[in-house]
């Protein structure tokens, strides 16, 4: 089933149309963070029209309570301790930075690794500077005469951080390249006897052209008459007087930057009928990583997925623990959908055990995940007493209690220290798109949901006069966090409320569509049109702005109107976790009323059984991660990469969230790793 991505809409200040029409579409399914964990586990009853007969769902109180109000950890009791650790960290950064420099005299290998432990580590936050020298280093390193291994921790390094590196030729290039190498040698024969006359740069392929510019350090192994004529003919462009640069063909190195590609660094490795010359269980996990970044036509990074993935399943019951945990892992979530701070302790752990490991490194990362914890700790006593002091719990006990939840899910939206109000805001509207989510879904009536609805379009208290009284109180908690948002941010920066105000009302409105839905029994009669609503409903458009409120200086008004537009990144992020979140959910929500699957919808559309649409599902969300991965890399994306950043941790933690089960729903599955991370320190010793 092919995804269709439209450009973004916009209302007034860039904001989503009000109606379903005005939302970029894309053929899919949408998932997201706070309200997408509606669709997981919402055990739903039947909803009457009288309130006194309601019938409420349950679900699972609240793990942690007051927990993180009374907490002291350990390392909290001594500000003397504190201070020892502060200072210790410093002098270990510098240290480390040092490490760092005199890499560039390392192996490409052991410079990859360096980088590759540091981001595990969650260490890379303390060194952007000389990691982004290290990167822009490496993207013009020739990785030919390497091993897999490199090549692929190579590939997967550069383009994690947004460099467009090729794993081969465009699709088709190889045919025309040889032709025009042909044309090339004739043309060659011919001029010199007088008989033809040149062939210039304006008869040749774009592409190719574009091709050979790219590769030509490799290029004349097998086009060497391509590659000789078009460097004569460069050297001709050259000489192109720069008022005349505007009139240069769009193949030319001055008018534009095409980035640093490399030819067939996976093909040098491709064997017969799709398969790798792997020599190592490391070799095939680095290639399935690296080709997880894959975009549409890197068809031989769809061959390393296809065979890195089987490869990985036969051998991962004969692997020692540790390998087969890891590779258990990336089957699961692929590196670069990982969420580094849930799985930094661990990579300590496995770092520790390594022949080569550094101490400097080892002691550094210890002591900063120990600081960075202690900042967490005060910022969950700042959301739990906010919480509190909503009396949302005894008001609307219908609704999930999981504030803590929700911090946990932003710390993996930004870990780094510096972004304290922007964790405490997202998590604010996260926990409440949680309460609206579960008052559209297993509380209001249609009349009620109608009537809500227009009061968040109005952000008007006097429409609420007929609202019951909790539904009412909830309104006006929503006017309150709004408007204490509001007030945390600086005088230049209050233009950025109207932006959340009008997705927030956005998302009402798709949720009170559902509603209708559901009391209908409608199931639309294509995904397309079930996106319609369920892209919306899915709060990701939502979260993705609101990511950008509290992020200072970086995120511009140019950003709020990009990010606004729902951009195409955005709707594949709303896609995936629909589709990965109908997937999971879809017998369970069968067991109650609920509104219909994306599921039900591919069943409808292509007349086909359950099964066969969850395959049709599952290759949509491979799909559109390729138009996620396209979108990361895309060059004419000119937003700082603080902001996108934002956006490919939106997906990773929902990725993470709904792997196995809706582990926001159902907490217990997620318990251990909020403990681990928010209470229980590492050991320094």
């Amino acid at each position: 089933m092919k995804l269709t991505f439209n450009g973004g809409g916009h209302s007034r200040r860039g904001c989503p149309a009000a109606g379903a029409a005005g939302w970029p579409l894309v053929a899919g399914v949408v998932a997201s963070p706070g309200t997408q964990c509606h669709r997981n586990a919402r055990i739903q009853l039947k909803v009457t029209e009288d309130r006194a007969s309601r019938n409420i769902a349950s679900f699972q109180p609240s793990i942690w309570g007051d927990f993180f109000l009374t907490h002291s950890s350990p390392l909290a009791t001594s500000p003397h301790q504190q201070a020892w650790m502060v200072h210790r960290a410093e002098q270990l950064k510098e240290q480390v930075g040092k490490l760092i420099a005199i890499s560039s005299t390392c192996s490409l290998y052991q410079r990859i690794h360096l980088i590759d432990v540091l981001e595990r580590l969650c260490l890379n936050h303390l060194f952007e500077e000389e990691i982004n020298d290290v990167l822009y280093q490496m993207n013009n390193i020739d990785v030919s005469g390497c091993d897999l291994q490199t090549v692929a921790m190579w590939f997967y390094l550069l383009r994690k951080h947004g460099y467009r590196v090729s794993p081969a030729p465009p699709y088709g290039v190889h045919k025309r390249l040889g032709d025009l190498n042909l044309a090339c040698s004739s043309n060659r024969t011919t001029r010199r006897h007088g008989s033809s006359p040149p062939l210039l740069l304006a008869d040749v392929d774009s592409q190719v052209v574009r091709f050979i510019l790219s590769h030509r350090s490799s290029l004349h192994r097998y086009a060497s008459f391509a590659f000789a004529h078009i460097m004569d003919e460069l050297s001709l462009a050259a000489t192109i007087d720069e008022d005349n640069e505007s009139k240069m063909a769009p193949w030319s190195p001055r008018a534009r930057d095409w980035g640093s590609m490399v030819a067939d660094v996976f093909a040098n490795f491709r064997e017969e009928q799709g398969s790798f010359a792997a020599n190592n269980p490391r070799d095939l996990l680095s290639l399935y990583n690296a080709a997880s970044l894959r975009i549409h036509g890197e068809i031989i990074l769809d061959e390393a997925i296809s065979f890195t993935k089987k490869c990985l399943e036969s051998i991962m019951p004969w692997m020692d623990a540790s390998l087969a945990s890891e590779i258990k892992c990336a089957l699961e979530i692929p590196l670069p959908r990982s969420v580094r701070i849930y799985e930094a302790k661990s990579h300590m752990s496995e770092y520790g055990k390594e022949a080569e490991a550094n101490e400097l490194i080892m002691e550094l990362a210890k002591l900063n995940y120990n600081l960075v914890q202690l900042q967490y700790q005060e910022e969950l006593k700042i959301i739990t007493r906010w919480w509190n002091g909503l009396e949302l719990r005894s008001t609307l006990s219908f609704a999930r209690d999981r504030v803590v939840e929700c911090y946990f899910w932003i710390v993996g939206v930004y870990f780094e220290p510096s972004y304290s109000r922007a964790r405490i805001i997202l998590s604010k509207v996260l926990a409440l798109v949680s309460i609206l989510d579960d008052t559209y879904d297993v509380y209001g009536t249609s009349q009620e949901c109608e009537l809500f609805t227009k009061c968040v379009e109005s952000w008007n208290p006097a429409v609420a006069t007929g609202l019951p009284q909790n539904m009412r109180f909830l309104f006006g908690k929503l006017l309150d966090t709004c408007q204490s948002i509001e007030d945390d941010l600086a005088p230049e920066e209050k233009y950025r409320m109207p932006y959340l105000k009008n997705f927030i009302a956005d998302l009402v409105r798709a949720y009170n569509k559902e509603v209708q839905w559901r009391e209908q029994g409608y199931v639309p009669s294509t995904v397309e049109e079930h996106l319609q609503v369920s892209a919306r409903s899915g709060a990701c458009h939502l979260l993705s702005c609101t990511s950008f409120v509290g992020m200072g200086d970086v995120a511009t008004e140019e950003s709020f109107e990009w990010v606004c537009s729902v951009p195409k990144i955005v709707q594949a992020l709303c896609i995936i976790l629909r589709l990965s979140d109908d997937l999971k959910s879809y017998e369970r929500e069968k067991m109650t009323s609920h509104v219909a699957s994306t599921i039900d919808s591919c069943m409808k559309e292509h007349k086909v059984p359950v099964q066969e649409a969850r395959v049709l599902i599952e290759d949509m969300i491979d799909e559109t991660w390729k138009v996620f991965n396209e979108e990361w890399l895309n060059m004419k994306n000119h937003q700082p990469k603080e902001l996108l950043e934002r956006i490919f941790n939106l997906t990773r933690t929902m990725v993470y969230m709904y792997k196995q089960d809706d582990g926001y729903t159902n907490c217990h599955v997620i318990k251990d790793t909020i403990w681990s991370l928010f209470v229980e320190p590492v050991s320094i010793m």
